[in-house]
């Protein structure tokens, strides 16, 4: 196992890897996944977009077994075909959930801007000309924030 931090490219390539995995046996296992990467289940697992594609990948080769185990296909649709649909579908439903969840977090921080006497129109406005410009550096450090799992929202109860 590796001890280097996992960078992007990293996390791209496992992701492409668990993307397009097939195995005889439609079943994939976190060993596999170490195989390839050299990292650790748990540093893999530690990352939502791999936790993600690892999630997705299980899901598609179990729907692969079930079709495996199902009647022909209708209307001469090719089996590939049918499980590529069935993939779109999961990741239409993935980032929609995800588009959801980050819709409620920028209301959360709209709210807050505003709360604290700022609009958002002034957030939104074009860096001024002559502004030094933030390094790749500053611009990584200022939105790690943000590249983190989508926090839960909170939400006001009565008591």
């Amino acid at each position: 196992m590796s001890y280097r931090k996992m960078t992007e490219g990293d996390v791209v390539a496992i992701v492409r890897f668990l993307e397009s995995y097939r195995s005889d046996e439609n079943v994939i296992r976190w060993q596999d996944v170490e195989a390839f990467s050299k990292f650790t289940r748990q540093a893999l697992n530690a990352h939502p977009k791999i936790k993600a594609a690892y999630r997705s990948a299980k899901d598609r080769l179990a729907d692969a077994r079930q079709v495996e185990s199902s009647p022909a296909p209708v209307c001469g649709v090719s089996v590939e075909l049918a499980e590529e649909i069935e993939s779109l579908r999961k990741k239409i439903a993935v980032l929609e959930n995800q588009q959801v969840l980050w819709r409620r977090r920028w209301y959360c921080i709209a709210y807050h801007i505003r709360q604290q006497g700022i609009q958002m129109f002034n957030v939104d406005r074009p860096v001024p000309i002559g502004s030094p410009p933030l390094s790749e550096k500053e611009v990584r450090r200022l939105l790690e924030d943000f590249d983190q799992d989508i926090p839960p929202v909170a939400s006001h109860r009565s008591n």
